[in-house]
């Protein structure tokens, strides 16, 4: 039926095809409205839809969908495809993502459960090798895992939403779209190798693109980004009818070898390995994603001091957190056109080792001047006994800016913290702490100037700890002794995904102290016992050049015999 009349052919394009994907789209439409069955109608929606996403016609795309939906409503191939055209139609990502973010939840929410969950996954998210990890857990510990996994992959907790986490939804409904010819018989189209490749580096450059013409031949490139392809071919007036072979379909690249020598992928200097495979072997890379891998460093310091026991009987501890923020990458009001009404959030956040929040303070402050090189900011929080996660945060939403940090420990044994018996608090680093009273009994009656463990060469700081349970003296008093270490760090980058995604005491970087024969400052005191001793201390690193150090403090307490250390990193900035 639909035959006897087909379709307007489009008006002719300057672009090489672009009627003639049209067409077809017009073509396909019209199958799917003459289908008899759910599984056909779909099929064709797909095919109907995918032209239209290729030439990246998104408001195409959406009122295509939108005729679709009414005579389908359930759909799955066609639900997601609203919420990726208004994705790819974003101007101020911050702004306008949780609105995109609505509509793909509303899309799932209306899917049947097998489809919703293969769509939003952690699947392709780390390496291959790191998701066939994920699957020897059970159902409801992998969940776990993946719930965690996109707390700590977010680039950002203060936007609304996650945008890896967004990016990876529209990926999947762009392929399943794109790829809906390649894909077989229960196989979705980001399931093909093309697709697979999409979800880990995005969607294909549309067009082949000439790099370099010798005489008589053509260089063309093609690929995903970090990943080219490239071919050499005779050069003739008919050198287009070449990309109508199978050879130079997304599916075949796919599984194009690599360039030898290339670095990408283990292997690729000894005869290869596939595109796919080589994508697969890493992690998903979110290319052009807000705040993926464009986020500036914040310098923070962060100290944990016992805080007694909660009227249900679990223990709690205050948490200290100080800033540096670097104002680099901002706009400063005096060299833009940007409106006096807008804003930097400056935010400190804690959460589970599931990332769910637990507190969180914001302040928003006006745009800096040029001449302002850095902020700085302190918090304190309290938190009931158990592992939290910390950030510090800085965003502007209107010009999608941001900067993160959180504090580098210095040794794994420093991620416990035991809340009971002989002990010490973490080091506090601050620019300087001053006494509010004659008596120093708590940490807490210091006056501290915060500065993210971020020091001016050569210039003095401030160093504040507290030593619980000392054991008294036959006299009653308590004994120590303090000794203090400067040591050169070394940044120890460790990003193993299944440690992070299992919350494991290796997970994280860390400062290693480097300079075992450093010369330290040690002294003796004595006091009244008490169950908590606070101390605080002016300290200077001398000469001690830019760049990563390690203070360690040691406490020995001189009745029992007992000792405990804690070590904090501080970076000296460059004069």
């Amino acid at each position: 039926a639909p035959f006897r009349r087909l379709p307007a052919v489009p008006a002719a394009s300057g672009e090489y095809g672009e009627s003639e994907a049209r067409w077809s789209s017009a073509l396909f439409a019209s199958l799917a409205e003459s289908a008899t069955n759910v599984a056909s109608r779909s099929q064709w929606n797909r095919l109907a839809l995918a032209p239209l996403v290729v030439l990246g016609d998104w408001n195409a795309v959406d009122s295509t969908a939108t005729a679709m939906l009414a005579r389908s409503p359930r759909d799955s191939a066609v639900m997601p495809v609203r919420a990726l055209a208004a994705y790819r139609r974003v101007r101020r990502p911050v702004l306008e993502y949780p609105a995109v973010q609505v509509l793909f939840d509303s899309a799932l929410a209306a899917m049947p459960r097998g489809d919703s969950a293969r769509i939003d996954s952690f699947d392709g998210v780390l390496s291959k090798d790191d998701d066939e990890w994920r699957y020897g857990f059970l159902p409801t510990d992998r969940a776990l895992l993946d719930e965690r996994g996109w707390a700590v992959l977010d680039p950002l907790w203060s936007t609304p939403v996650n945008e890896l986490r967004l990016e990876r939804l529209a990926r999947i409904a762009d392929a399943d779209v794109r790829y809906a010819d390649r894909s077989v018989t229960g196989q979705a189209g980001h399931e093909t190798f093309a697709g697979r490749l999409q979800l880990r580096r995005g969607v294909v450059e549309p067009r082949w693109v000439t790099t370099r013409s010798m005489v008589g031949f053509r260089r063309l490139d093609r690929g995903w980004p970090n990943l080219r392809y490239q071919i050499t071919l005779v050069d003739s007036p008919s050198l287009w009818q070449v990309f109508s072979h199978d050879r130079f379909l997304d599916e075949r690249l796919a599984l194009a070898p690599v360039v030898r020598d290339t670095g990408l992928c283990t292997g690729d200097a000894f005869g290869g390995v596939s595109f796919v495979a080589c994508a697969e072997s890493q992690r998903a890379a979110f290319f052009g994603v807000p705040f993926y891998a464009t986020t500036d460093t914040i310098d923070v310091t962060a100290a944990r001091f016992r805080s007694g026991t909660r009227r249900d009987g679990t223990d709690s501890v205050d948490i200290y957190l100080g800033a540096r923020l670097p104002l680099r990458r901002f706009t400063a009001l005096d060299r833009s056109s940007a409106a006096a009404s807008e804003r930097i959030v400056l935010s400190a956040w804690l959460a589970t080792p599931l990332g769910q929040p637990l507190w969180q303070r914001s302040d928003p402050r006006a745009l800096p001047k040029a001449s302002e090189r850095a902020w700085t900011a302190q918090w304190t929080a309290r938190a009931a006994r158990g592992a939290v996660m910390h950030r510090v945060e800085a965003l502007d939403a209107v010009n999608a800016i941001g900067a993160r940090g959180a504090s580098l420990l210095t040794a794994d044994q420093m991620v416990e913290f035991p809340l009971r018996g002989f002990g010490m608090s973490d080091v506090l680093v601050a620019a300087s702490a001053s006494p509010r009273s004659a008596v120093l009994r708590r940490w807490t009656d210091l006056t501290l100037a915060p500065n993210g463990a971020a020091v001016p060469f050569r210039a003095p700081f401030a160093l504040v700890w507290e030593v619980y349970d000392l054991e008294p003296g036959p006299d009653g008093r308590v004994r120590w002794s303090v000794e203090i270490r400067r040591e050169r760090g070394i940044a120890d980058r460790r990003d193993n995904a299944q440690d992070l995604l299992a919350n494991s005491r290796r997970a994280g970087t860390r400062v290693l102290a480097s300079e075992a024969d450093a010369p330290a400052v040690a002294y003796t005191r004595d006091a009244a016992a008490a169950p908590t001793i606070a101390d605080r201390l002016t300290f200077n690193l001398g000469d001690a050049g830019p760049g990563r150090h390690v203070v360690q403090v040691t406490i020995r307490d001189l009745v029992s015999g007992k000792s405990v250390n804690r070590g904090v990193s501080l970076r000296v900035l460059v004069p």
